[in-house]
């Protein structure tokens, strides 16, 4: 039914085409309309094993009774499952100072060059890299993030190379400047600085994930005719780390002062790129504390995908 709704809402403009057209479209195979419907309800996805996924809102339902599917619902609940929105959650917000009217930005940031962008970093792990700067008026601005998904087993060089890349592209050369000309000040998670203990069956060089990023790091390609250990040697981009504070409430409290602080002319104190999605979705209840059954709430943060993202905030935010 979801298939048919998807197919049959065609723009009146499109409805007329020649015959020989519609007759060829008429026997072709289900999968093969699918792949071709003149107007598409929503974005379509197509899942590995070849299905088809689309999100349907209620108001595209003729008669559709939201009182009574809304039954039993709290609003949470409500709003995720009838609403599709995915920012609703039944735990405790951590950030419910956070607005859109406030603290989006209507357009893109712009990023000053001759100002450093402050960089927090959550590595190792679930990697998340936030880049961040305080221009001439004080406010802090929160560019887009670069977050690796849960399920991405992304090592900390692969995903310093993606910041490289993407701090290249789009902060540099834009600006006519080389990677190294960028002024960058790198906060992140302590435990960066712990090496990996290494065994006798690891025969591959060990550093920490901070060394990694600012020496390079080795890869173990095996062994010489002489028995002699081959590295190949991949190079660092020279970055050293300041260690964020390890006490959360030190990092949620900073970044909430900015969210709270209104400097002079009216200007917020904190304000995001609105390309950053992630984040958005965080502040608006994403990043939460669960919320049990009988009511008691958890002590941190709920680990999710957007929760290494906020935990590299708080780094550079405190």
């Amino acid at each position: 039914w979801a298939a048919g709704l998807v197919l049959d809402r065609y723009e009146p403009s499109l409805a007329t085409r020649e015959e020989s057209n519609r007759e060829a479209r008429l026997g072709a195979s289900p999968s093969a309309l699918l792949r071709e419907p003149r107007k598409r309800v929503a974005p379509k996805r197509w899942v590995r094993f070849g299905f088809h996924v689309v999100s349907i809102h209620h108001s595209l339902i003729p008669g559709y009774d939201l009182e009574a599917a809304s039954t039993g619902l709290s609003t949470a609940k409500r709003r995720m499952e009838l609403e599709i929105d995915w920012t609703a959650t039944s735990g405790v917000q951590i950030y419910p100072q956070y607005s859109d009217k406030i603290h989006l930005a209507d357009e893109p940031l712009e990023f000053d060059p001759s100002l450093p962008l402050h960089l927090g970093w959550d590595v190792p792990g679930t990697a998340a890299c936030v880049i961040t700067q305080v221009n001439r008026w004080g406010q802090w601005l929160i560019f887009p993030a670069l977050l690796a998904a849960q399920d991405d087993p992304v090592g900390v060089y692969e995903f310093g190379k993606r910041v490289a890349d993407h701090l290249l592209h789009d902060y540099a050369q834009p600006n006519d400047l080389r990677l190294e000309d960028l002024q960058l000040v790198h906060v992140g998670d302590p435990a960066g600085n712990q090496r990996i203990q290494r065994t006798r069956i690891k025969r591959s060089e060990t550093r920490a994930a901070f060394d990694v990023l600012r020496l390079g790091s080795r890869l173990y390609m095996g062994e010489d005719e002489y028995d002699e250990p081959v590295y190949e040697e991949r190079p660092g981009w020279g970055w050293r780390f300041v260690n964020g504070p390890m006490d959360i409430t030190a990092r949620i409290e900073a970044v909430r002062t900015r969210l709270t602080t209104i400097l002079p002319n009216g200007l917020s104190a904190l304000v995001l790129d609105p390309r950053e999605q992630a984040l958005r979705r965080g502040f608006l209840g994403g990043y939460h504390k669960h919320r049990f059954a009988d009511g008691q709430v958890g002590r941190d943060p709920e680990k999710n995908e957007i929760s290494h993202g906020f935990a590299a905030l708080g780094y550079v935010g405190a």
